[in-house]
């Protein structure tokens, strides 16, 4: 797991969608997560704004059924539509569980999804970053 993080690590993926984009990216984790994860817990934090750039922030845990589905996730989130990076990423089995193992496995992740002012109707209620 730790290769592929790396070996995925200068990804340049997804689209800079116009704030206020929260609702597609619920559907695009929910698409990614509703087929293969239980125990799903999504926490938002507000979104900030830097400039132009909305940085969003999404706790996420779940429970997976393998190693392999995890490493799937993963690779899903990474190549979403929307722009996003994984910040934070903690994956867990049993101590005696290998990869290949059909355990299931903790996953544990922080996303900030990245959005534009550049474009939008409204931008109320959003903060800037100190």
């Amino acid at each position: 797991m730790k290769s592929y993080i790396e070996e995925h690590s200068d990804a340049n993926q997804g689209e800079v969608a116009v704030y206020n984009n929260l609702a597609n990216e619920i559907d695009a984790l929910a698409n990614i997560l509703q087929l293969t994860a239980s125990n799903v817990s999504i926490q938002w934090a507000e979104p900030y704004l830097t400039d132009t750039i909305v940085r969003r922030n999404a706790d996420i845990t779940c429970t997976v059924p393998s190693y392999v589905i995890a490493e799937s996730v993963i690779d899903q989130i990474v190549n979403l539509q929307y722009k996003c990076i994984i910040s934070s990423l903690s994956i867990s089995g049993s101590d005696t569980m290998s990869v290949n193992t059909s355990e299931s496995v903790s996953v544990s992740m922080t996303i900030t999804f990245f959005e534009t002012i550049d474009g939008a109707v409204n931008i109320n209620g959003l903060t800037e970053a100190q």
